[in-house]
């Protein structure tokens, strides 16, 4: 028996219970074009940071109705939470959607919209979406591909939306539903720059910053970097979005260069005259022995 047998046998009716509406492939990213799906949608939060609070989310859940896709589900998030304008977009994005499903958004009593979004589960309406696929770049540098869900159809709604407008009931255009969305990451820099000051735990740059509150905010603290500390990458970013932003490294002093005196020309020495021809050694004639 396993080492941890005794844990999975207890956990067996939650898993059969769970394992009921599986459909293989259920959460994989659903190719690109338009299908039949029922909607449901829940409240859900964000993961929390030590240096980040969770925020509030709709999770909607598209569940393809038919064709070879049937079962699949992909979901699209909308936070209702934070963000750069308080959330205001996301939420009249979410209300929006809600209003054309049939439900209502309750005006003056948002912690009814829980709610409302359990009543839309419990009878998921039917609509046609349009999935496209979206790539971005995380913070951690990564690349990333998502669906991104558009309702072009309402075939069934809440008690709100009656026969005679489900027939009529256009949602609202692509082109204007895209217009009215939270803007896509534009500047290419801001991911990497939010890596950089992640990577320098910087706690006053959060991640909701745009490149211009970041650089601001550095500059506020007169927060520079290391030109020798930084990747090329990581320089190139700074050079980008503020060169300012860099404390370069001193160039190496350079020697002056000795200069050396031009050498003379050697002046010509004149020639010594020729010595006189010495006398030729005379030679001696060798003594005689004297007898004593």
């Amino acid at each position: 028996m396993g080492l941890y047998a005794k844990r999975l046998a207890a956990m067996q009716a939650t898993a059969d219970e769970q394992m009921a509406d599986y459909v293989p492939g259920g959460f994989s990213l659903i190719a690109e074009g338009e299908y039949k799906a029922r909607v449901q949608a829940k409240l859900d939060e964000t993961k929390a940071k030590p240096d980040k609070p969770s925020k509030l989310i709709v999770a909607w859940t598209f569940t393809v109705a038919e064709g070879d896709k049937a079962g699949r589900k992909t979901i699209d998030r909308n936070y209702i939470e934070g963000g750069k304008d308080a959330g205001k977009t996301a939420k009249q994005i979410c209300r929006g959607r809600l209003e054309d499903l049939g439900y209502q958004w309750p005006e003056g009593n948002l912690p009814a919209l829980e709610t409302e979004l359990e009543t839309l589960s419990a009878t998921p309406p039917l609509v046609e979406i349009r999935v496209t696929h979206e790539t971005s770049t995380g913070n951690d540098g990564k690349e990333y591909t998502n669906a991104r869900i558009r309702i072009i159809d309402v075939f069934e709604g809440g008690p709100g939306l009656t026969a005679a407008a489900v027939e009529e009931t256009v949602v609202v255009p692509v082109a204007e539903e895209a217009a009215a969305e939270p803007e896509v990451e534009a500047d290419p820099n801001l991911s990497a720059l939010l890596a950089l000051c992640g990577s320098y735990q910087i706690a006053y740059i959060t991640d909701d910053m745009d490149v211009a509150t970041i650089v601001a905010n550095l500059q506020a603290n007169t927060a520079t970097f290391k030109e020798a500390d930084l990747q090329p990458e990581e320089l190139a970013v700074l050079e980008a979005v503020e060169p300012a932003l860099i404390e370069r490294t001193p160039a190496a002093p350079v020697a002056p260069v000795k200069k050396v005196a031009p050498v003379a020309a050697p002046k010509p020495v004149a020639a010594k005259p020729a010595a006189a021809p010495s006398a030729p050694v005379k030679k001696l004639a060798p003594r005689p022995l004297v007898k004593k």
